[in-house]
């Protein structure tokens, strides 16, 4: 591959990552809301949300070297009317912005969560514009619902694991285990849920190209045929960890210890998985 596709691979995953994590710490922050105080919630989340501003830093400048010429990167922007790359480049960056701005928000205990919704919202836009490009080119395995199917789910399976890890350290000092458990195990679930609806429209995909063109069926057979032991590890790591992570998390037997290397483990894994997806995509 060359460095503009890894540039690519880069830009897309910590974008869709940073989004996603930053929209489950958002709902982290209202669930915690409603059991402590709020000095206590601000200091947990505050470093979750810090996070996300060096990972989109670094998926931007990753943007500038996938578009070729870093140095006339800004004129990608200026058709938000009929580009889907100029959306993406200006909803990524508006995001950045807005994350910046709302990490210094969220330093005031008694604030909404207002801002942080409208940043989301601005996140989400960016990952929908993202797919959009690809849907919108002629290469068959990119058209489609699979890209947004994808790219969401990925979104909020990785945002999940990273919210998660980040609030573990501070679940185990400040909350009671009867409060953080019930968090991580949602956080768990969300998770698998958008695994599953990634794997449920494998299939329906797979269909799709089979029964398509010429070009499609290759792209089909390539998958199934030449990439089919990468394919295989795509998906099955990240059901193989999912599955023993929720059933630490519903099994403790007694354990008052919370599943902190389990869930830096399954991250860690889910993410190799996540590249060598791009790589396939």
């Amino acid at each position: 591959m060359s460095g503009e596709e890894w540039a690519l691979i880069v830009f897309s995953l910590l974008t869709q990552m940073a989004v996603g994590t930053y929209f489950m710490l958002l709902v982290i922050r209202s669930f915690l809301a409603k059991e402590m105080d709020n000095k206590t919630v601000s200091l947990m989340i505050r470093p979750g949300f810090l996070i996300v501003i060096p990972m989109m830093a670094v998926a931007l400048l990753a943007s500038l070297f996938h578009l070729g010429s870093p140095f006339v990167a800004y004129q990608a922007v200026g058709n938000l009317g009929t580009s889907w790359l100029s959306r993406e480049i200006f909803f990524s960056g508006l995001f950045f912005l807005l994350a910046v701005c709302s990490f210094f928000y969220y330093k005031k205990e008694n604030v909404g969560n207002v801002p942080g919704w409208l940043t989301s919202l601005i996140g989400l836009a960016a990952v929908y514009s993202m797919a959009g490009i690809y849907s919108n080119t002629i290469k068959p395995a990119w058209t489609g619902p699979n890209t947004f199917v994808a790219f969401f789910g990925t979104s909020f399976l990785l945002g999940s694991l990273v919210a998660g890890a980040l609030t573990i350290p501070g679940a185990k000092k400040d909350l009671p285990k009867s409060i953080s458990m019930p968090l991580l195990q949602k956080l768990g679930v969300v998770a698998m849920v958008a695994l599953a609806l990634q794997l449920i429209y494998l299939p329906l995909y797979f269909t799709g190209l089979a029964g398509g063109g010429i070009a499609a069926q290759a792209s089909a057979n390539l998958l199934s045929q030449n990439y089919s032991f990468p394919l295989l590890l795509r998906w099955l790591i990240p059901v193989i960890v999912g599955g023993v992570l929720l059933f630490r998390l519903f099994h403790e037997n007694g354990n008052d210890t919370l599943p902190l290397n389990e869930f830096y483990g399954a991250l860690l894994l889910v993410l190799v998985a996540e590249v060598i997806g791009r790589y396939l995509f």
